[in-house]
């Protein structure tokens, strides 16, 4: 009697609007059948009122909104820091140039100071090589001997280029190209000096009709190599400011003539 009752009053609050259709069915069966009554929270979609308490709690707790937002930020340091390091990259090296060009008379004071120091150096050398050499029957010491004598002078040569680009750039019009197109022959003589080095290792000592040609040919070639760097600076390619530096700077006179 009591369910009935129940299902009555259920019946009534159905009527009077107090409860929808799904939520009588739903209650008249858990009278009837102990089925239990659903969430009716449950399959609707978060309103306002949950969503928001939510995204604060997120915040307070660091949740992603805030981590996006922190890598956003760290992503635009970082950027800003790179520009900043560019640019500054930028007027280090144009200062830089600035600061490396030279009156021409003072670049052709340092460059014929040290090419004359390379010169003697390289002199003294090749006596000591022809003296070797002219003392010496045995083909495999002349043959290691040479070979010393060609990588003794390249690296004698790899110190002058390091020297003349120490004493900076001409500040003239084309001094930058010259000093520059000077660097690239002191390069290669040395790539050549260390290619005569390894192709005179390569020599059979054994092979005499061979050898002494080799020898000879390799000799005669060094010693153009030799001589095309100090011809630059007398060559007629450089700018005629640098040109009037040179006649002008006594210690440049073994190399203009």
């Amino acid at each position: 009697m009591a369910q009935h009752d129940d299902i009555s009053s259920l019946r009534r609050m159905r009527d009077r609007g107090e409860i929808d259709l799904a939520e009588y069915e739903a209650r008249r069966r858990q009278l009837l059948w102990g089925t239990p009554v659903p969430d009716p929270r449950a399959g609707r979609s978060p309103d306002a009122a949950d969503v928001v308490p939510t995204a604060r709690m997120a915040a307070r707790r660091g949740g992603p909104g805030r981590r996006g937002n922190r890598r956003g930020r760290a992503a635009f340091l970082l950027a800003l820091l790179l520009v900043v390091a560019i640019v500054a990259a930028g007027v280090w090296w144009f200062v830089l140039r600035k600061r490396n060009s030279v009156p021409p008379a003072r670049y052709a004071t340092a460059v014929c100071a040290t090419a004359q120091s390379w010169r003697d150096d390289v002199a003294a050398q090749d006596g000591q090589l022809q003296r070797a050499l002219s003392s010496n029957d045995d083909p495999e010491a002349v043959r290691d001997t040479l070979a010393s004598y060609f990588d003794q002078v390249a690296g004698r040569t790899d110190r002058l280029r390091t020297e003349i680009a120490a004493a900076g750039t001409p500040a003239i019009e084309g001094g930058s190209a010259y000093a520059a197109t000077l660097d690239g022959l002191l390069q290669r003589t040395i790539s050549s000096l260390r290619d005569a080095a390894q192709r005179t290792h390569g020599l059979d000592p054994a092979a005499r009709t061979s050898f002494d040609p080799a020898v000879q040919a390799l000799q005669a070639q060094t010693d153009q190599v030799i001589g095309a760097v100090t011809d630059s600076l007398a060559s007629t390619s450089a700018p005629a400011a640098l040109r009037t530096a040179y006649s002008n700077t006594s210690s440049c006179a073994p190399f203009t003539g």
